[in-house]
């Protein structure tokens, strides 16, 4: 009696266990084994000066670099073409044009004649739209529209999609949303929880922390969780498309987040994302963040839109930040010299893997 009880026993648990799955997401959770392809591109050094860049992005020929601790400066742009100043593009004041806080800009927008971002002021609640053409043209910052967000409340990220929509992203006590936002009407049209209920709530702040990368046809947007072990893949069509990846069979444990005291013994999995509207870039790392003191290299995962498995781009040298120069086939990585205390850059040609 007792071996049959433990048989009935044993497969309970085996049918549980079946029946629960480590994506923390809602909706599909896809498991990669291996990429078709790994590239070593050959790195490219260029010694620049560049001091107190934080982040990076490239539109167009231009690279925008966030800079800090300057008391005055925000953003500063310089050119492609031979590393160059072209002007600050954003100051910190009250002034109309200038801003407390900038954060780096994740959409880009171009015509014929200019380029543009969207930058997202936390401290103001004001979401801008800055034309880098003709503030790098004039010397002086261009605002082409501004939206006065104060009553929206917290919000982590903005998307702007059209003069009445914008998307964006907020943590609450238990969970991460996404919300639609009409401007016009000044209220949330929709909203939806991204995470799976969990039998502990939690206001532990990185338990929620993120980022979103936007497709810049605007159809989808990426969110890399910071300390867990996937990416999720949100179509702003329809939310309901919606799905995970991850490289690991172990992809999240948002109870390790909750109850672990100190960041540094987290590990940061995918810190930073870019995306092209063919393929999604992360830095990916499996050191907990008090052992990334001395990192030798870069791995960086390739992935389409579909969540597929596209490279793995092993880089010879440790950028802390990156972006992708989608026309002129280059990924730039940011790092520092600690001995000579500059910042250098490392240029590698991945022409071949854009034009796939």
């Amino acid at each position: 009696m007792n071996y049959y009880k433990f048989i009935f026993v044993f497969s309970l648990v085996i049918v549980c266990l079946s029946c629960t799955t480590p994506n923390v997401f809602e909706g599909e959770h896809k498991f990669i084994e291996h990429f078709p392809q790994t590239l070593f591109p050959v790195a490219e050094k260029l010694v620049v000066d560049m001091p107190g860049i934080v982040n990076l992005a490239i539109v167009d020929t231009v690279l925008l670099a966030v800079i800090m601790p300057d008391p005055e400066i925000l953003l500063q742009s310089y050119s492609l073409n031979n590393y160059k100043q072209m002007g600050t593009l954003i100051k910190k004041g009250k002034g109309p044009d200038e801003f407390l806080q900038a954060s780096m800009p994740i959409q880009f927008v171009e015509d014929a004649t200019n380029c543009y971002a969207w930058m997202w002021d936390h401290s103001l609640r004001c979401f801008y739209l800055l034309n880098i053409t003709k503030t790098i043209k004039y010397q002086r910052t261009i605002i082409e529209q501004r939206y006065d967000l104060k009553n929206l409340g917290f919000s982590s990220h903005l998307v702007y999609v059209n003069d009445t929509l914008f998307w964006g992203t907020n943590w609450t006590f238990d969970n991460l949303e996404l919300f639609a936002y009409n401007v016009k009407k000044e209220e949330i049209i929709y909203q939806t929880k991204l995470f799976k209920p969990t039998r502990n709530p939690s206001n532990n702040i990185s338990a929620f922390s993120h980022s979103v990368t936007v497709k810049p046809d605007l159809s989808k947007i990426v969110i890399n969780m910071l300390y867990l072990n996937q990416l999720h893949v949100i179509s702003l069509n329809n939310t309901n498309d919606r799905f995970s990846f991850s490289t690991s069979k172990n992809p999240g444990n948002i109870e390790q987040i909750i109850y672990t005291n100190a960041d540094d013994d987290l590990i940061l999995y995918y810190r930073d994302v870019r995306a092209t509207d063919q393929f999604i870039f992360a830095i990916y790392n499996e050191c907990t963040r008090k052992y990334e003191e001395n990192p030798t290299k870069t791995i960086i995962h390739v992935f389409d839109w579909y969540g597929n498995p596209i490279a793995i781009i092993d880089l010879p040298y440790y950028s802390s930040y990156f972006a992708i120069d989608e026309k002129g086939g280059y990924l730039y990585g940011l790092s520092e010299d600690v001995l000579l205390e500059q910042e250098i850059f490392y240029k590698y040609d991945i022409s071949k893997l854009l034009s796939n």
